[in-house]
């Protein structure tokens, strides 16, 4: 539900920025989608494109599962096992940005400016810090990835995340991704550390090999 919820959210605080004049005009609509159901003569067109979209689907749901695996599944219990819990939850969400942060780097190389695509990347590091440290809770709450691997594969399709990866305006949606995103979701981490559910943040057990 968060999942569903935060885009949303960030969308809307973004709005209220962009009209405040406290961020430059945002893109509302982005170029991320062309308009496929309008302005060609036969149906073949919009059914392509739908089961293109169905056909993703399962691609979408193997990717989470994997990522899932190696970054909450792996990485997290090991690095709270030596850094800490909170040390650890945070410095795992680092990770994961920086994991990306070439790959939004070179998708936006030449279409701005070197230091544009350098800042680009750090902030998504700063995203995926605030992402991943919900993700780990919601996995250590949970003690299992299945909602992890749900809510990750949910926040992408919401957020056009495969798109702004690849440096296409994804649009307003996209909004969760940046700094409207960051008043979102790191409010939403302190209220979480200053809630009864903070107990949940603790170090797994080491797994025994036998």
């Amino acid at each position: 539900l968060a999942a569903l919820a935060f885009p949303l959210l960030a969308a809307g605080v973004g709005w209220i920025l962009a009209r405040g004049g406290l961020t430059r005009p945002t893109t509302f609509n982005g170029n991320a989608e062309v308009a496929v159901f309008f302005g060609h003569e036969t149906l073949w067109h919009p059914m392509a494109v739908a089961l293109a979209f169905v056909g993703t689907l399962p691609l979408l749901w193997f990717q989470a599962f994997t990522e899932e695996i190696g970054w909450r599944g792996y990485l997290l219990p090991r690095a709270m096992q030596r850094l800490g819990r909170f040390r650890g939850l945070f410095v795992h969400g680092i990770l994961w940005g920086i994991w990306y942060a070439p790959v939004l780097f070179f998708a936006t190389y030449g279409t701005l400016t070197p230091s544009g695509s350098l800042l680009r990347s750090l902030a998504f590091i700063v995203t995926s810090m605030l992402v991943g440290t919900l993700l780990g809770w919601l996995r250590l709450a949970s003690m299992s990835l299945v909602p992890v691997v749900i809510a990750n594969a949910t926040l992408t399709l919401m957020a056009g995340l495969p798109y702004f990866v690849h440096g296409i305006d994804a649009g307003l949606r996209a909004a969760i991704l940046g700094a409207p995103g960051w008043i979102v979701l790191s409010t939403f981490v302190a209220l979480l550390a200053a809630s009864r559910w903070r107990s949940a943040i603790r170090i797994p057990e080491a797994l025994s090999v036998t």
